[in-house]
């Protein structure tokens, strides 16, 4: 099935909301399936035109029993209009779908880990437990670096710094459900720069399972009405959400 059928199916059936989500999710991402939908809807506003204005003559036609050449030459010229107009349409349709469309959230979240948490600051100095699951974390040995902080936050627990750590391996990892039960505990500290409910509202756009964006939405403005650690990219996702 090429493109424009399986757009036509789309538009002409009735969606599930996993098909629904997997075409909004190409049009973001393919500029040139967004196109095609696009060339799509304005083939279909421009068809739907030059139908009721083929009906309007006909009207025309029958009701003043004329038939000259002049009412063929108003239609040609109808359509070129029409035809101008669907052209105005499909650009207006591509700037809504790339511009102004909610940007996905899990493309956020994507962005943020990949420039911000591939890596993780290392101390010069002793060679602790903690150097070493940092020095695991920057060589890619998640699981090695989460088993690590793990220890650490166990022997005690008031290693905040472990748990973080502890909570962004997991992230990593994709153990969504650990990540945001690190996160969350560390989230009810009383710390100086506590970035707990930034991260997990950053593990639930990453997760983006159903209500997922709902319960980010609502812990971002929290960070931000607060001034937790990350209000500043919160209130950035805020606006693109």
């Amino acid at each position: 099935m090429n493109n424009l059928e399986y757009i036509e199916d789309f538009f002409k059936g009735t969606p599930t909301p996993d098909e629904t989500k997997s075409f909004d999710e190409r049009i973001q991402n393919d500029t040139s399936f967004a196109e095609e939908v696009a060339f799509y809807l304005s083939g279909q506003h421009a068809a739907a035109e030059m139908a009721n204005d083929e009906r309007r003559e006909r009207f025309k036609q029958l009701n003043y029993n004329h038939r000259s050449s002049q009412p063929a030459k108003v239609v040609s010229m109808r359509r070129a209009v029409i035809y101008a107009a669907a052209c105005l349409f499909l650009a207006a349709v591509v700037m809504s779908w790339l511009f102004f469309k909610p940007v996905s959230t899990e493309k956020l979240a994507n962005h943020y880990i990949d420039s911000q948490l591939t890596t993780l600051s290392v101390s010069m100095g002793a060679h602790d437990n903690m150097q070493e699951g940092l020095e695991q974390f920057n060589a890619g040995k998640l699981q090695d670096a989460l088993k690590t902080f793990e220890s650490i936050y166990k022997n005690d627990n008031t290693k905040d710094l472990a748990e973080r750590y502890a909570g962004i391996s997991a992230l990593r990892l994709q153990q969504y459900d650990t990540a945001i039960s690190y996160f969350e505990d560390l989230s009810t500290k009383n710390l100086y720069s506590n970035p707990g409910k930034f991260y997990v509202a950053l593990t639930l756009m990453k997760r983006n399972q159903a209500q997922d964006k709902e319960r980010a939405h609502m812990l971002l403005k929290e960070v931000v009405d607060q001034n937790l650690e990350g209000k500043d990219i919160a209130a950035e996702w805020l606006k693109k959400m």
